[in-house]
This record gives structure tokens, sequence and C-alpha cells, in this order.
């Protein structure tokens, strides 16, 4: 067994040749690719074995030198590299995972740009949609409704003021005449009076609904685009929050 250890320890040969044979080959060789066996191990049994030959040794001490060699050098470089296999299938589903997330990341970050760009342009059309003001066109078609109304009804009252200055004529021709026509005229002007008086009411409840609905018109205006401001606002603020959270992340 010394005899066997000695032999194994680099340099202990049987002379100083086997010395210099030791040392030359006891050097750290790159990774071998027969087997998958790495280089650095066959200095430390390509020597042993040659002297062991040289010297004329039995097959019990080629034998107990292998397994010395084993024990001492094969094995914990076994555990060794089982060991760093184990740590390096952990980093590369580590690595896996992280690449993951990273492309998970920016998919989520891809879709909320794009989300942001929507609402941004969604806001732009409202926003000038707005300042186009569409409802002036209705109150234009409201005022021209209530004016038409107004205009065919004065028309009537000048018709009416020429038949009666037409029946002032006739009724200063003959007495009987001027007193049928007296009562007509009385008649006509009740009417009037009365269509003049709905006319008027019928202006006035005009003119209030298009003031009411003016006034309508400006708060929806109002508080559609403080809603709508609103909106944005918070949608702003959350996809912000969003992208920030993603970039320290």
């Amino acid at each position: 067994g010394a005899k066997a250890a000695a032999r194994l320890r680099p340099g202990c040969g049987g002379g100083e040749g086997d010395s210099d044979a030791g040392g030359e080959e006891d050097r750290l060789w790159p990774i071998d690719n027969l087997g998958g066996v790495p280089a650095v191990v066959e200095p430390l049994w390509r020597g042993p074995i040659a002297r062991m030959s040289a010297s004329g040794s039995d097959d019990d001490d080629v034998a107990a030198d292998l397994n010395a060699l084993l024990v001492t050098h094969v094995k914990p470089l076994q555990k060794t590299i089982k060991k760093q296999t184990a740590r390096i299938e952990k980093l590369e589903k580590l690595c896996a995972g992280l690449e993951k997330q990273v492309k998970a990341d920016a998919e989520t970050k891809e879709t909320l740009t794009k989300q942001v760009s929507e609402l941004a342009s969604g806001l732009s059309s409202l926003r000038d949609r707005i300042e186009e003001r569409p409802w002036r066109e209705d109150l234009k078609r409201l005022k021209s409704d209530v004016e038409e109304p107004v205009a065919r009804m004065r028309e009537a009252v000048d018709e009416q003021r020429v038949q009666l200055s037409a029946h002032a004529q006739v009724f200063q021709s003959t007495q009987s005449t001027v007193v049928a026509q007296a009562h007509s005229i009385s008649t006509l002007q009740t009417e009037t009076s009365e269509a003049a008086r709905r006319s008027e009411a019928e202006h006035m409840a005009l003119s209030m609904r298009l003031d009411q609905l003016r006034g309508e018109l400006a708060e929806n205006a109002r508080q559609g685009q403080q809603d709508v401001r609103s909106h944005c606002d918070s949608q702003l603020g959350r996809l912000q929050q969003d992208l920030l959270r993603l970039e320290h992340s």
C-alpha cells in the first residue's frame, strides 16, 4: 500500500527520471473528448501505470493503484462535476424564467402603450368633435322653426289689417253695411287679439324652450367635458402607474 501510494504521488517514482516524468504529466490538461472524461485525470493514472508496467508490478498492485486513484481523484471530481451540472441546470432554468418574464413584461408594456395611444387618439377626436359644436345646426334649425310661424302670423295680421281698412271704406258707404261691418270688425279684432295673444304666448314658450335647450346643451357639454377629462385623467394616471411599475420591475 505504501509502495502504491508512493507511485501515485508526483515525483515519487523509482528515480530522477520518474520524478521528471511525474512532474511533466501532472500538468492540468484541457477537457478530453474520449468518453467525456476530463483530461486532468489522465496524468494521474498514465504515469503510475507506466511506472508499474516498467517495474513489473503484478495485477494486484495495479488494481490497488487504480482503486486508490479512483478514491483520491476521480470520485471527488465526479461529485464536483455532478454538483456543477445541477447548478448549471438550475441557472439555465432561472435564465429561461427570466427571459419569459422579460418577454411577458415587454408584451404588457407594448399593450399598455397601444392602449394609451388609442385613448389619446379617442380624446383628440372627442376634443375636435366638441370644438366643432355640432349643436349649432340644431339651434339654427330650431330658430328657423320658431321664426317661420311668427312670420306667417305677422303676414296674417297684416292681411287682416288690409281687410279692416277695406271694410272701413265700405262702412262709410252705407249705414247698414257699417253696422254689419262693425260687428264683423269687432269679431275679427277679437279673433286677431286672441290669435296675437296665442302667438305671443307661443313665441314666449318657444323662446323659453330655446333658452332651456341652450342651457341644457351648455350644461351637457360642460358635464361631458368634465366627465371625459376626469375619466381620461384617471385612465392616464393608472396607465402611467402601470408603466412606471413595469419600468421599475
